[in-house]
């Protein structure tokens, strides 16, 4: 009886581990299947998307080939008109609009022949040109194209507006940069601003807008500022004197590379700066060979007495620069 309680014991216990193993078997197969239908799942999302990245490349592509088309086919039908504006241009009546209603297409070809012509062209052709712009109501609708919710939209229209140099523009577009958080697009509106700038002041709000970022792209600002047809010297040596830093480093890129000698004494303060980019900027003008502010001091007073450390440095440093161009020449003169 003992031995057949024992067999039975170890029979419902193998009995039981056999029911532990297939349900363990079974969870497992479960599983196995539910991590298959996850990742046929994804296989298929990842296969839609393909799809669709596919299809949108050839819809993108067919467009473009379509826009290159109608863009030829605009350029040939508007040839005799842009004809009309090469020659015209030097008379002295104004010049006239297009003889029939264009759509929407061909208005883009002649906009696009303008703003190429006022990017070529100065003085009177150029205002004849912004004119017409105005006459074809091409500002107008750009401005209208200001206020699209679809960024690439105002991208595109704020760049025409600076390419037609529109003055009613500009503080539109002031007021879209104060408005704009940084990424490239705030480039584009404050080279379109410097474009239709008609006033210093316009420039000067434009850079303080921008130097409100604190990013390191004065070179950048200095290229957009040039990009007016006004003369930038005056804003570039006011903002010499300014206490923001950005500006100030503004200044020294913006300024000619011989130093002013109305300026010399504002650059010797700057290399005293708390700012160390200005301190290796201001230092540079000075040291460049066309500054002889300091060595016309130094003739005519004779003495170090009165050079502050710094500029004794640099007289130092410049005689010691000068000095084989200058044995060359003595010894040319005794040549000769």
């Amino acid at each position: 009886m003992r031995n057949a309680a024992i067999y039975c014991k170890t029979q419902v216990t193998q009995v039981t581990q056999v029911n532990r193993y297939r349900e363990k078997i079974r969870r497992e197969r479960l599983s196995l299947i539910a991590h298959l239908s996850v990742a046929i799942g994804i296989i298929y999302v990842i296969l839609t998307i393909i799809s669709i990245c596919l299809t949108s490349i050839l819809v993108l592509k067919v467009r473009k080939k379509r826009m290159e088309e109608k863009a030829n086919e605009c350029q040939n039908k508007l040839q005799d008109y842009f004809i009309y504006l090469q020659t015209h241009i030097d008379s002295e009546e104004k010049l006239k609009l297009p003889h029939y209603r264009l759509n929407q297409h061909e208005r883009h070809a002649v906009q696009k022949k303008l703003i190429e012509l006022i990017e070529c062209l100065k003085g009177t052709h150029r205002r004849k040109l912004i004119k017409l712009c105005e006459d074809m109501q091409l500002v107008r609708d750009d401005l209208i194209r200001l206020q699209s919710p679809l960024p690439w939209i105002r991208i595109d229209a704020i760049y025409n507006l600076g390419g037609m140099r529109s003055e009613q523009a500009i503080l539109e577009l002031m007021k879209m940069l104060e408005r704009s958080k940084y990424n490239p697009s705030v480039f584009i509106t404050a080279r379109s601003i410097a474009k239709c700038a008609d006033k210093l002041e316009h420039l000067r709000e434009m850079a303080q807008l921008l130097v409100r970022y604190r990013k390191s792209f004065h070179e950048l600002v200095v290229d957009i500022i040039k990009e007016s047809e006004m003369d930038c010297t005056p804003l570039i040596v006011e903002f010499l004197d300014n206490e923001d830093h950005d500006l100030v480093s503004i200044a020294l890129v913006g300024l000619p590379p011989y130093v002013i000698p109305s300026l010399a004494p504002i650059l010797y303060r700057l290399t005293e700066s708390g700012n160390k980019e200005i301190r290796i900027k201001a230092g540079k003008l000075l040291y460049n060979d066309n500054c002889y502010a300091i060595d016309q001091e130094h003739e005519m007073r004779g003495d170090d007495n009165h050079l502050s450390e710094i500029d004794r440095l640099f007289l130092n440093n410049r005689q010691q620069h000068l000095s084989p161009r200058l044995s060359r020449n003595e010894h040319y003169t005794k040549a000769v």
